[in-house]
C-alpha cells in the first residue's frame, strides 16, 4: 500500500510541475509576442528548472513502480497507468491515481500547445531579424545550407549611384 501512496503522491507532484510548466509556457509566449528578450530569458531558466524537477519526479515514479513490480506479481514496470489501476488492492486510491492521470495527460498536452505555439513565434521572430541584418548588411543569409553543410550567405554589392 506504501508504494501506491508514493505513486499517488509522484503523480501529483507530477501535475503540479506541469501546472506552473503550463504558467511558465505563458509567460514566455508573451514575452516573445512583445520581443522582451529579458522575459525570455527569465522563462527558459524556469522551464529548465521545471525539466529538472520532472526529470527527477519520473526517476521517482519509475523506482516506485519497480518496487511495486518486485513486490506483487501482476505488476510489470511497463504496463499502462490503466492497467496498473485494475491492479490497485484500494479502489479510492485507485480512482484518485486515475483522475490525476487525466489531470496530467491534459496539462501534458497544454504545455505541448504551448510549445509548438512559442516555437512558431521564435521562427517568425528570427526570420524577422534576419530580414533586417540582411537589409541593412546588404548580404542575404538564410536558413539553406551549401553543399558542404556550411550556411550558405551571398553578398550582394549596392552601388549608389547618383547622376
Amino acid at each position: 500500500m506504501l508504494m501506491w501512496r508514493e505513486m499517488k503522491e509522484v503523480m501529483r507532484a507530477l501535475s503540479s510541475c506541469y501546472a506552473e510548466l503550463v504558467r511558465v509556457s505563458e509567460a514566455k509566449h508573451k514575452a516573445l509576442a512583445a520581443m522582451d528578450l529579458k522575459a525570455i530569458e527569465r522563462a527558459v531558466k524556469e522551464e529548465e528548472r521545471f525539466a529538472a524537477e520532472i526529470e527527477r519526479l519520473e526517476t521517482r515514479r519509475k523506482a516506485a513502480l519497480r518496487v511495486m513490480a518486485e513486490k506483487e506479481a501482476g505488476i510489470r514496470p511497463t504496463m499502462k497507468m490503466r492497467e496498473l489501476l485494475a491492479q490497485c488492492p484500494d479502489r479510492r486510491i485507485a480512482g484518485e491515481l486515475a483522475a490525476l492521470h487525466e489531470e496530467l495527460d491534459r496539462r501534458m498536452k497544454e504545455v505541448e500547445r504551448f510549445g509548438e505555439r512559442n516555437t512558431l513565434l521564435a521562427e517568425g521572430a528570427l526570420a524577422a531579424v534576419t530580414a533586417n541584418l540582411n537589409r541593412i548588411g546588404g548580404t542575404a543569409a538564410g536558413a539553406s545550407y551549401g553543399a558542404g553543410g556550411k550556411e550558405s550567405v551571398t553578398r550582394e554589392r549596392r552601388f549608389d549611384f547618383k547622376a
